[in-house]
């Protein structure tokens, strides 16, 4: 393996590389290029070598769905391609790799389109209502979908204001918030456990949460979803309070061998994260994730407009035949 791939791969075990969408991005990336290095291998060495690539880049980090699907994809593309010349077998892997980055920058599109529609009618039901017209959105962690949902919709002069979580130990929530306050957002920064009691309605500042958005990083086949730990929290405040709590992700980040939050694994990393010099003997649980159970989501922003949890993996077969025939081969 070249030493950028080997950089790559270093980068999104360490999590230097976040959110599923560059994650996916990367990788896809890394491995068009390497392909161009087997020029002067035979065909068959280049699919065996490229799928062990591809296999470690796949896996570098478990619970990235979007990742592993688009790589089988990629995979399965190269395995049925019967070039026989080693020049065609490398053009053609590299258009399997752009179709993949295509469908990613397509989905990328859509979700944010229908994200800020979904923004711009509560903004409005608000003004009809006499209640304002600025929409109090809460987000947790740092989501490339989220933010640029909530970026077209400040460009489009939607009123928001948006209130996340730093986000710790790893503090992709202060990312989030330096994201949004370049591009002229209102965005309030508050610790992670600030975060339900915001939600909840019962804060002194009676902020009035509208909706929630968070982005996923697995779904399951009950429409149930693992994020950044905290997510849960969230969910289930916003649950109590009766404020919409809504997912932004591609239908492609479904894991088909998961059929609910209880199967999800869990991720847990070094406790050094949390504190590197903690007294002999200490022991520190520090869980990256946590999952959502379905009935704690009021629905999906995808590439396919809103759905309900229940609908996802019906609409998900039904658009991606392709895509999960080859995963589920």
């Amino acid at each position: 393996m070249d030493k950028h791939t080997q950089q790559i791969l270093k980068d999104i075990k360490s999590i230097k590389i976040q959110g599923a969408t560059n994650v996916a991005k990367a990788s896809i990336d890394a491995l068009s290029l390497v392909s161009k290095k087997f020029i002067h291998q035979s065909p068959t060495t280049f699919i065996k070598e490229i799928k062990k690539i591809a296999h470690q880049l796949a896996w570098a980090r478990p619970d990235e769905p979007l990742n592993q699907n688009l790589i089988k994809f990629i995979i399965t593309k190269a395995q049925s391609d019967r070039s026989k010349s080693i020049q065609n077998k490398i053009i053609n892997f590299q258009n399997f790799c752009s179709q993949a980055i295509n469908l990613i920058l397509q989905n990328e599109k859509l979700i944010t389109d229908n994200g800020v529609e979904l923004i711009k009618k509560i903004s409005l039901k608000k003004k009809q209502n006499k209640k304002g017209r600025v929409v109090n959105i809460f987000t947790i962690c740092r989501s490339s979908s989220v933010a640029n949902i909530l970026i077209k919709a400040h460009k489009q002069k939607i009123p928001i204001r948006v209130y996340n979580c730093e986000t710790r130990p790893r503090y992709q929530g202060r990312i989030m918030s330096k994201t949004l306050t370049k591009a002229g957002i209102s965005d309030i920064l508050m610790t992670d456990a600030e975060g339900a009691f915001i939600i909840s309605r019962n804060d002194p500042d009676n902020i009035n949460i509208d909706l929630a958005i968070v982005g996923v990083d697995v779904i399951s086949t009950d429409g149930s979803v693992l994020n950044k730990i905290g997510t849960y929290s969230n969910a289930l405040s916003a649950k109590t309070a009766h404020i919409p709590f809504y997912t932004a992700a591609s239908l492609l980040k479904i894991k088909r061998n998961i059929s609910s939050y209880r199967k999800i694994k869990i991720e847990k990393r070094d406790p050094t994260e949390l504190w590197q010099r903690s007294l002999k003997g200490m022991k520190i649980l520090n869980y990256a994730f946590d999952t959502v159970p379905h009935n704690y989501i009021t629905g999906f922003i995808t590439e396919f407009g809103i759905i309900k949890p229940n609908k996802i993996m019906t609409i998900a077969k039904k658009q991606y035949q392709e895509i999960f025939k080859i995963i589920n081969s």
